[in-house]
């Protein structure tokens, strides 16, 4: 457990360089199991100070109170932080400040040597050791030849965090004149740490006919994650079944997809890293949305409305459409545009585009507005057209109705000019050295 005050950084100086002391969790009773975590502020914190709950990395709430029950729908280990941000910030981002979560670290003991004995006033050690230092060896996880880890004068040693991997360990005790035993017993150990959960996760598609949902997240920065599973509550608002995933992915990944069918309602879909026989527990990396409908069709998980629509007539009766895309507002990845028009009649018929626009290749939320535009084939010329476009994804789905455009398409020349007369316009003489 860990706190500390915003990555704004306003000075140890002015806040004496920390803002909360004694950062406690206390495990509750009760299903879902949950933890108290609670915190006392440094006396010369600000009484403005809002507070970040991390758990395990990740922001769980912002409260003015000195202590958060957090909800762990089940037994895992978890790292908790605490950070102060002011009033007003209780948004901003402070993940790239938050502390490394301690890795497990492997804690030697052993006797110092000395035999005991039973006498009458009970048992005593007897011959005592001289041994004044301990010299720690380890194979440092590679097998190999022992080399010296560290030296302690006590007989317990705890090493840093360590790496995936089987460790090997060996004690020498010294004496004072620096002769040294080369002990024959040898301690192993096992490492194998919980993978870091994977981020950014958001379901990005669903495929009415098929039942087949899409989504895309930020792998776990930890090496050696072997797949993603993917967990579902069935829709209906229940809470996510973590017993069992309704998707696997090997890793390396970062998108997938899967068929599953469900409840229509509140759907809420998460994802955790496994490494090996290891499942992180994270809770908090998750999509809610709504899907509704009978079949399911989604509601809110669709590419954005493309903006800014006009048809310009170009030559030979074709027709220029001109649009904006903001990828930054779908929710749903758009690959292509659907330009529909009415084929003259007034009323645009939206049962097949009479072409489409490639969209660049994107990721969900980036941010960019793409200026696209396209030419129509040669159209009747004269006739008044209407035109309008729906982003579509992957899957099929398409936006709402951009705005309409009218046209009249032009593929006739203009008419010829006048009888054509030519005569010559003779250079104007330039008179130099003039007196006048």
């Amino acid at each position: 457990m860990a706190f500390r005050w915003g990555c704004t950084r306003w000075g140890t100086s002015t806040w004496g360089g920390q803002l909360a002391l004694g950062l406690k969790s206390i495990a509750l009773p009760g299903v879902p199991p949950s933890a108290l975590i609670s915190w006392t502020p440094h006396p010369s914190t600000p009484a403005s100070i809002v507070w970040q709950v991390y758990v395990n990395g990740r922001l769980v709430t912002v409260t003015t109170a000195t202590q958060y029950v957090v909800v762990l729908e089940e037994i895992g280990r978890f790292h908790f932080e605490v950070i102060g941000v002011r009033a007003g910030q209780e948004g901003t981002d402070n993940r790239g400040c938050l502390e490394t979560i301690p890795g497990d670290r492997a804690k030697l003991s052993w006797s110092d040597g000395a035999r005991w004995g039973r006498f009458k006033w009970g048992i005593q050690p007897w011959g005592k050791t001289d041994a004044v230092l301990y010299r720690v060896y380890w194979d440092e996880g590679l097998g190999g030849p022992f080399v010296l880890l560290d030296e302690t004068s006590v007989t317990s040693y705890t090493t840093e965090a360590l790496d995936d991997g089987t460790y090997k360990f060996r004690v020498d005790p010294v004496d004072a004149a620096g002769n040294q035993l080369t002990s024959a017993s040898i301690a192993t150990i096992v490492v194998l740490r919980f993978p870091d959960a994977p981020s950014d996760f958001l379901v990005t598609g669903y495929v009415v006919g098929t039942t087949t949902f899409s989504a895309t997240w930020t792998e776990s920065p930890t090496a050696g994650v072997t797949s993603y599973e993917v967990y579902s509550n069935g829709g209906g608002g229940a809470a996510v079944d973590y017993s069992t995933p309704v998707a696997t992915f090997v890793a390396p990944a970062s998108s997938g997809s899967w068929i599953e069918t469900g409840t229509a309602g509140l759907w809420v879909h998460a994802i955790r890293a496994v490494k090996g026989a290891l499942t992180e527990t994270n809770v908090d990396v998750r999509h809610e949305y709504e899907l509704g409908g009978v079949p399911l069709d989604v509601l809110g998980l669709q590419p954005a409305t493309p903006e800014g629509l006009s048809a310009t007539a170009i030559a030979a009766g074709k027709v220029r459409i001109d649009l904006d895309y903001p990828a930054q507002a779908e929710a749903s990845i758009a690959t292509l545009i659907n330009v529909y028009y009415d084929a003259g009649t007034g009323t645009v018929d939206f049962s097949a585009p009479l072409f489409t626009i490639a969209v660049p290749t994107h990721k969900l939320g980036e941010g960019n507005v793409f200026a696209l535009t396209a030419e129509s084939a040669a159209l009747v010329d004269g006739t008044t057209y209407k035109f309008a476009a729906r982003a579509a994804d992957a899957g099929g789905r398409e936006s709402p109705t951009s705005n309409e455009a009218t046209v009249i398409a032009d593929a006739s020349a203009p008419p010829d000019i006048g009888t054509l007369s030519v005569e010559l316009v003779l250079a104007t003489p330039v008179l130099e050295g003039s007196d006048a």
